[in-house]
């Protein structure tokens, strides 16, 4: 397992308290997801990004990192998306900055991503 952030406080963070609870399957890495992901050839079965796409400007970025994505993927891979819904709450970024589930789904398809290899979760808070 790869746990990927763009900060390296985060993933040095998350590197120690894998060690400190003897996790030991689960590998760091600093890195933009804008940019191409450097993993050395490796696939994954499966790609989630957890509360993390609506920071970026789909416009610019969306087709790009879900393209990336499909790459990292081994061929029937799946690609889980966990963002906040659309619902105004205390809880999460501002109702504006959130992103309806129908964009990320044309951002998959854009990028060859099959329906059955995309998965959309919404945090209802």
């Amino acid at each position: 397992m790869l746990a990927v952030d763009k900060y390296d406080y985060i993933t040095d963070d998350l590197a120690k308290w894998l060690k400190s609870h003897g996790v030991g399957n689960v590998r760091t890495m600093a890195a933009d997801m804008t940019e191409h992901l450097d993993v050395g050839g490796v696939v994954f079965d499966s790609c989630m990004a957890a509360t993390a796409l609506y920071l970026l400007d789909l416009d610019t970025f969306g087709v790009h990192v879900f393209k990336e994505v499909r790459r990292l993927l081994k061929p029937g891979g799946v690609f889980a998306v966990i963002e906040f819904s659309m619902k105004n709450s205390s809880y999460g970024p501002p109702l504006k900055a959130r992103v309806v589930p129908e964009e990320f789904k044309a951002l998959a398809q854009e990028a060859g991503l099959l329906n059955q290899n995309f998965i959309i979760w919404k945090i209802s808070i």
